[in-house]
This record gives structure tokens, sequence and C-alpha cells, in this order.
């Protein structure tokens, strides 16, 4: 959630944001091919994603290290450097994917308050999975689970955090993350290179077409 959250703004800010500024025209009329923008705008979102990923395992860390020990706080035991350090590589690519989303979703969007609509249902599903994945049970999960975006990787975390951890289900659910984001990926490459969605955006080529379907239907009628 925390990924996610941090993320969200700079996407919408980088994206759907320079529509609202004016500055998505300079940019796209600058010498770098629309396939190297789309692709810088995911690793800058990317990039911050990781250090607010790093900085949250890290004050996890040492927040346990500091509570008093007790039978009742099995959990400090199992915060380790190890773990943070595996936790951090299956983040990775649920940071690609989530980057390469909201980047999609952003662009797609023809202004900030749309964008913001777009981007919501995603921090939605994030807290969902996370809520969904605290009380389930490890040694019942099922490794078709490992390829649902976002639930996923909380599953994965869980594991990984986990005295029994199942670095299989992790691994897997990378792997799903990173064909995720490469599909993603493609997709933002497309959408940078369409002038109509880059100056109006999904929702007015929607509505656009729409109101042609219409107008052509009532011709049709009369």
């Amino acid at each position: 959630m925390m990924i996610i959250s941090g993320a969200t703004q700079i996407a919408v800010d980088i994206t759907s944001g320079e529509k609202d500024r004016k500055t998505i025209q300079t940019l796209l009329m600058s010498p770098v091919g629309r396939k190297e923008i789309a692709a810088a705008k995911i690793l800058v979102v990317a990039t911050a994603s990781f250090a607010n990923c790093i900085i949250n395992l890290l004050s996890i860390a040492i927040s346990f290290n500091f509570l008093p020990k007790s039978p009742d706080m099995s959990i400090v035991s199992a915060i380790s450097p190890s773990a943070c350090l595996i936790a951090m590589a299956v983040l990775i690519p649920f940071i690609i994917f989530s980057s390469s989303l909201l980047i999609v979703l952003g662009f797609a969007a023809k202004n900030q308050v749309e964008a913001g609509i777009f981007t919501m249902p995603v921090i939605m599903i994030g807290m969902m999975s996370g809520i969904s994945v605290s009380s389930l049970d490890i040694s019942s999960i099922n490794i078709a689970s490992a390829f649902i975006p976002f639930y996923g990787t909380a599953v994965s975390i869980k594991t990984v955090f986990a005295s029994s951890g199942n670095l299989v289900f992790a691994a897997v659910s990378s792997a799903a993350c990173l064909i995720y984001a490469g599909i993603l990926a493609f997709a933002a490459s497309r959408l940078f290179l369409c002038e109509a969605v880059a100056f109006s955006g999904i929702s007015d080529i929607v509505m656009g077409q729409i109101k042609n379907k219409l107008a052509s239907f009532k011709k049709r009628k009369k």
C-alpha cells in the first residue's frame, strides 16, 4: 500500500499533470523517441517506489528490534536482515509492474482529476489484498494464486517473513509481475505513440466514438 500510494502522485504528475500544464506538447516534440519517454517515466516512478520500499522495510526492521522481546511477539524473530533483502527482491518486480500500470492509467486520463479516478481502484485493490492476506494461513496457499496481481505479492511478502517461508511461491509471483510489467510497458509505449490519447485522453476518444455512432444511428433511423 505504501509503495502504491507513494508512486501514484508521481505517476499522475508526470503524465496527466503534464497535460494540465500543457508541457506534454513540448515533450512529445523533442528529438527523444516516444518509447524512450514512456520507459523513462516508468523508471522515474519505479525509482521513487523502490526508495520508498527501502525506507519502509528498514523502518519496520528497526522498530521491531526496539520492541520488548516476549513470547507474544514471535514475529520479531522473523524480521531479519536476510528477510528484508529477500522482501526487497520480491518487491522489485511488483514495483516495476505497479509503476507501469500507474503510468498507463495516468497517461490515459485527460487531466489529473480523471487520473485520480483511474488510479483510485489500484490503491483500493492494494489495500484489500493486504487486509485479505493478514489472516491467511500460509500453509494452505495455492501456487495458482501467485499469478493474481497484488494478492500474489502480498502473500509472497507474508511467506518471506514467516519462519517456514515458501520461496517458490515468491519466485512465481515475481515472474508473473515481470510478465505483466512487460505487457503494460508495451501498452504505455503504444499510448505515447497515439496523438489523440496524448492530447485528449481515452475518455474523450470513447465519448467521441459513442457520439458518432449515435449520430449515424439517428441518421439511419430517419
